[in-house]
């Protein structure tokens, strides 16, 4: 009769349950014999593929690093990222300069540092691990200065995936760079100009955003 073991480990089990049997017998030292126990599952379990790795219960949090950077020139520009996250099983999350988040807990991801004048530097938001949500890209002139489409750029890592955009050549404040999703891995570009950002506290009205449907 097969023994009571998850599916995974039923032949690992098997080829080592006979000699289990006889380290039983190495008495009266016990420790030697759950050591050798030990030793004999370790070397007969099977790696776990992380790329099989599934969400956990209520499609919470998923495997996956991602990275989004914005660089500018303009040394007195004060650029900001600002990322909001809109889940069907949380509140509403939104990553700022005074938000900035945390990689080790929900809603794993955090801004790096508020860069307050172009250069070198990058203002850069990394990720953890991805929620199941529906992420929104968004950069915003602090001081009101325009986006200028030569001076400004953001790079989005999501996997294997990198996408590098400028703003479109249109006046406004406020860039709505794209969304991602978490579960799909998709990238949806939006590349828009506006001059206000969206309502940040608030969930959208009517249903949380969804992924977009395959044709």
């Amino acid at each position: 009769m097969r023994s009571q073991v998850p599916q995974r480990l039923q032949d690992p089990w098997e080829s080592v349950q006979g000699q289990i049997a006889l380290i039983g017998n190495f008495k009266p030292d016990g420790n030697k014999a759950r050591t050798r126990f030990r030793e004999l599952i370790s070397a007969n379990i099977p790696e776990i593929d992380q790329d099989s790795i599934q969400p956990r219960e209520g499609g919470q949090i998923l495997a996956g690093e991602w990275a989004v950077s914005l660089w500018w020139d303009a040394a007195d520009v004060d650029l900001d990222l600002h990322l909001l996250i809109f889940s069907a099983a949380d509140e509403p999350a939104h990553i700022y300069y005074s938000n900035t988040g945390s990689s080790s807990t929900s809603p794993w991801c955090s801004l790096e540092s508020d860069i307050r004048g172009g250069g070198s530097v990058a203002e850069t938001l990394r990720g953890a691990k991805l929620l199941d949500a529906h992420y929104q890209l968004w950069a915003h002139s602090y001081l009101g200065h325009e986006i200028h489409r030569d001076a400004t750029k953001c790079m989005l890592r999501l996997g294997s995936q990198v996408i590098e955009l400028r703003p479109p050549n249109e006046s406004g404040r406020v860039w709505h760079i794209g969304d991602f999703y978490g579960r799909s891995r998709e990238i949806k570009i939006a590349n828009e100009m506006h001059n206000r950002l969206p309502p940040l506290a608030l969930r959208p009205v009517g249903p949380v955003p969804s992924e977009p449907q395959t044709p």
